[in-house]
């Protein structure tokens, strides 16, 4: 009797639901930091211009929604995440984001009534960070993490080397480089 090796599983076989829910949360993740990274464009504009940036922000999330998607033809998120399965899988990330958006309220707050209020931005920013390298994990993209670590750092040192006048801009710079650099690790990984 002579053995045969058995067909292996390939790791990216959309046929498995855990594969299917990850793929699924990227193609997600691609839009809503697309989103994001706008906004903060936007801000950056309106801080030091130039309107350009939030134009090639918006046409690179456009392209990378495209490629997200059409890697992802046929799989409906609706479908998946109101599994068990997939709200299980879905409970670290509502956590995190939940964190995130509590603590990007409160912690303004308080460095305000502390008389920190040029911090009140970076630490949005942190939060954000802090939220990517949580994230990074159901997303299975240790990159994400390592942007968000990068995200974090920048955003606790750029207040000590910018003066009030140029903070917002350079915040809001860093908070655009990071969710674009994000956003592209999440739709490359889409495949």
């Amino acid at each position: 009797m002579t053995a045969t090796a058995s067909p292996s599983i390939q790791p990216w076989d959309a046929t498995r639901p855990a594969r299917r829910l990850v793929r699924l949360l990227r193609r997600n993740a691609v839009v809503i930091q697309g989103v994001f990274a706008l906004l903060w464009s936007v801000r950056l504009a309106a801080a030091a211009g130039p309107w350009e940036v939030p134009v090639l922000v918006a046409l690179f999330t456009v392209v990378m929604a495209r490629r997200a998607f059409s890697k992802t033809v046929g799989l409906r998120a609706r479908d998946e995440f109101r599994t068990p399965r997939g709200r299980a899988f879905l409970r670290p990330v509502t956590r995190a984001s939940l964190w995130q958006i509590g603590a990007s309220v409160v912690l303004p707050i308080a460095a305000g009534a502390v008389g920190l209020e040029r911090w009140a931005l970076p630490i949005i920013a942190v939060t954000i960070g802090l939220f990517l390298v949580a994230f990074a994990a159901s997303l299975q993209l240790t990159s994400v993490a390592v942007i968000g670590w990068f995200a974090t750092a920048t955003s606790v040192l750029l207040p000590l080397a910018f003066d009030d006048s140029d903070l917002v801009a350079a915040v809001s710079g860093a908070m655009v480089v990071t969710l674009v650099a994000s956003m592209w690790c999440c739709a490359r990984a889409t495949d």
